[in-house]
């Protein structure tokens, strides 16, 4: 499984959002509609769900990608081009020059392979709902997939109105995951998955961005977990931590942080190689470029 594939999961939910004005984020017309739960006012909403259009592109960001050693040496540089589609999809192209692993390709990288069967679950019975989103297991762990009990959350939101909702936010949650070993034998872990508002009402500007937006609306948030012991980290989250910088008003992702180990998130002998003498690394995307479709 390529491992990329998780890092940017959060991430590919804010910017959903993005793609729609806070007047039309929830829109209906003649077509066929549906209820959906609107998490930031509690009540129903309606969105439309023409199957023609439940792929289509919504939204166009082009991030700058600087991977660090812990030591500070650079050791990638890049440029993503991400392509949010309505459905929640993301297609990201784009390469990595890298100092010991040369050219990396990131629709490889970030290109998810089969994916299981998901069921379906009431997740509005699990604590904090309306304030964190959690993602839906599949119906039976496969390598690669386990099932988190509760599910395991995924981002904070999704619709944030005022960031001042959040002031403090602190989110602790003990979790038990049924995996598949190596060997292909059933087995469970359990771990604790943290997740902490920083920061609401400030302001960032990514480095390299030179557009129209101004980002003082900041509400910066990390997510991590602990423990999770057979996981690996790709199974688990795809990172140490992540931490987001999310603008409520122009809504936008100006940056994200990534602390991981290149071979958690790259494949190949190289990237242990790198692990074993940088010890880690820090992967930061900074917003260049944010075009609604």
């Amino acid at each position: 499984m390529l491992k990329l594939s998780n890092i940017l999961l959060s991430l590919a939910s804010l910017m959903l959002v993005v793609g729609c004005s806070e007047g039309d984020a929830f829109k209906g017309g003649d077509k066929e509609k549906k209820k959906v739960r609107d998490f930031a006012e509690g009540s129903d909403a309606i969105v439309d769900s023409n199957e023609a259009d439940s792929d289509a592109p919504i939204a166009r960001a082009i991030y700058n990608v600087v991977v660090k050693a812990n030591t500070g040496l650079e050791l990638c540089n890049g440029v993503a081009v991400v392509l949010l589609k309505s459905g929640g999809g993301l297609n990201p192209t784009g390469k990595l020059n890298c100092l010991i692993m040369g050219e990396v390709d990131l629709a490889k990288m970030f290109s998810v392979g089969d994916q299981p069967q998901l069921q379906s679950e009431d997740l509005s019975r699990y604590p904090r709902w309306g304030k964190v989103v959690r993602e839906q297991n599949p119906l039976q762990p496969v390598k690669g997939h386990p099932v988190f009990t509760p599910p395991r959350p995924s981002q904070l939101g999704p619709i944030i109105q005022d960031s001042r909702d959040f002031d403090g936010f602190i989110f602790k949650e003990q979790s038990m995951a049924r995996g598949i070993s190596k060997e292909g034998q059933p087995f469970q872990s359990h771990g604790t998955w943290f997740m902490q508002v920083h920061e609401t009402g400030s302001s960032v500007m990514p480095d390299g961005y030179t557009g129209p937006l101004q980002f003082n609306d900041i509400m910066k948030w990390e997510i991590k977990a602990a423990g999770f012991e057979g996981l690996a980290k790709s199974e688990v989250k795809g990172f140490e931590s992540m931490t987001i910088w999310y603008n409520v008003r122009p809504i936008s992702v100006p940056k994200v942080v990534i602390k991981s180990k290149l071979a958690d998130i790259m494949q190949g002998s190289l990237a242990s190689v790198s692990d074993l003498i940088f010890s880690g690394a820090t992967i930061t995307l900074n917003l260049r470029e944010h075009q609604p479709l």
